[in-house]
């Protein structure tokens, strides 16, 4: 079963729409699909022979791209900001370490799921890695 958008935004997934401000809820939905189908489109995920794991995969790559895109908005936009006719809005510190952090867990679920593909550029063939414990 391939994910959608609905799957990963709060309160069924862990996007919440104010995780990313500014964004319409179409605008979310349209982010979020987009980078499922990077995801599904990923050798490594392809390269998964279970759907449940292809999913797993699918959804770690989104958020990690969810939370990526809020870690960088949030380290290059101020803290703090203010406008007469919009209110004030402001995050910490802690709130942006957190988003980061869990940008690079999501990113991290990805790579232990996902074996890892190299790319033969004389021949265009396709080598999948897979760790094996003794």
């Amino acid at each position: 079963m391939a994910l959608s958008a609905e799957d990963l935004i709060y309160p069924t997934g862990r996007i919440h729409p104010d995780l990313l401000p500014g964004r319409s809820s179409s605008e979310l939905e349209s982010d979020i699909e987009a980078w499922l189908t990077e995801a599904y489109a990923d050798p490594r995920v392809t390269a998964l022979d279970d759907d449940d794991l292809e999913d797993r995969a699918a959804r770690a790559w989104a958020y990690h791209r969810a939370f990526d895109a809020a870690c960088v908005q949030m380290a290059t936009n101020p803290s703090s900001a203010s406008e007469s006719d919009a209110g004030s809005a402001s995050y910490s510190k802690d709130q942006r370490d957190t988003v980061c952090r869990k940008a690079a867990e999501f990113l991290a679920e990805l790579n232990e799921l996902a074996p890892k593909v190299t790319t033969d550029r004389r021949t265009g063939g396709m080598t999948v890695e897979h760790e094996f414990t003794w």
